[in-house]
């Protein structure tokens, strides 16, 4: 069945902002086999122009970097949608928000930060706020756009 992106954001991830910021260790993932349209789904599709999303939201091309809304993928607008939370959040809230990209594959863990590292393992964090990557190369984002 044909499904917007925007409404399988709303009724998968989208609840994973408010996680986020609640102290949550939170994993974006999509499953599937070969052709089944996960890359579509997290990153994004080609706009009417012929120009591509990127992971960013933002559309490659020579001529224009405008944000395609109705073509971004899942972590363009969870990425979105966590600096619009943050940004609304009182002003004595700090945050520091860091992703890592993983692939598993032939149950290989990948670091699509860093193809190199071959370290990555899987924990359980004791305080009961989620697995999480250890080994996994982060990257810090200081805004919507940095993703």
């Amino acid at each position: 069945e044909d499904a917007s992106q925007s409404l399988v954001y709303q009724h998968t991830a989208a609840p994973l902002a408010s996680d986020l910021l609640e102290g949550f260790n939170c994993a974006l993932i999509s499953y599937g086999q070969t052709g089944s349209g996960k890359t579509h789904t997290m990153m994004g599709g080609n706009s009417s122009d012929g120009t591509t999303t990127t992971t960013t939201g933002k559309k490659k091309s020579s001529s224009t970097s405008t944000i395609n809304d109705e073509k971004s993928g899942m972590i363009h607008r969870l990425i979105k949608d966590i600096f619009q939370q943050m940004k609304e959040s009182p002003p004595s809230i700090e945050y520091i928000v860091r992703c890592s990209f993983v692939e598993i594959y032939l149950e290989k863990i990948l670091d699509l930060l860093n193809p190199a590292n071959r370290s990555i393992q899987i924990l359980e964090e004791g305080s009961g706020l989620g697995s999480m990557m250890g080994g996994s190369s982060t990257a810090a984002l200081s805004s919507s756009l940095d993703g």
